[in-house]
Parts: C-alpha cells; sequence; structure tokens
C-alpha cells in the first residue's frame, strides 16, 4: 500500500456520514496498520535482495580467486574486503565510463 492509497482510504471513511466516530477510528487504525505492514515488508524484502546480492558477489570473487591452485579459503576470506572493494570500484569506474560515452553521443547527436 502506497501512501497515496492509504490517505484516500482515510479520506473515503472520514467523508462517510453514517458511521460513528469511534468506528471511523477504529478503521483508521486498521488502515495506518496495513500501511505500516507494508512498509516494514517491502523493507525486508529490500534487505533481503542486498544480502542475495552481497552473497552472489562473494560467491562469484570466491570462484575467480579459487581458480589459483594455491588459493585457500583462509585466503579468501583475508583478502575478501579488498577484492570486494577493487570489483566495486572498477564497476563503478565502468559504469561512469558508459554514462559519460552516451551523454557524450547525446550531446554530438542534439547538435
Amino acid at each position: 500500500m502506497t501512501t497515496q492509497e492509504r490517505d484516500k482510504l482515510i479520506s473515503k471513511i472520514n467523508s462517510e456520514l453514517n458511521i460513528s466516530a469511534e468506528d471511523k477510528t477504529r478503521r483508521i487504525a486498521t488502515v495506518n496498520q496495513t500501511y505500516s505492514n507494508a512498509q516494514t515488508q517491502a523493507a525486508e524484502a529490500a534487505r533481503q535482495k542486498q544480502e542475495q546480492a552481497g552473497a552472489s558477489l562473494k560467491s562469484r570473487l570466491k570462484n575467480a580467486y579459487m581458480q589459483n591452485a594455491a588459493a585457500t579459503d583462509e585466503d579468501f576470506e583475508r583478502d575478501y574486503p579488498q577484492l570486494k572493494s577493487e570489483y566495486l570500484r572498477t564497476e563503478t569506474m565502468k559504469k561512469d565510463a558508459i554514462a559519460r560515452e552516451s551523454q557524450a553521443r547525446s550531446m554530438r547527436e542534439s547538435f
């Protein structure tokens, strides 16, 4: 439920003339609880997605790292923070270069 949907329901409840103030209060509380639950679920889903992405990245980096015959799990765990940092920096630089090229191409095409 979005904020807009919640506000619309509350407005509808408040406009009903044939229900008591107590019933309005109870119904609005139900709407607010539903909204709160939806927000909590969305936050939890986002957290889980982020955890899965982190686990996937770690798995990919470990697979690449372990291609070296002398590599051990202990070595990987020790080096993982630096590997992750280097990987993220490289990916950011690649995406930045793509965005800059796209912007330059767009500028050239507009003139």
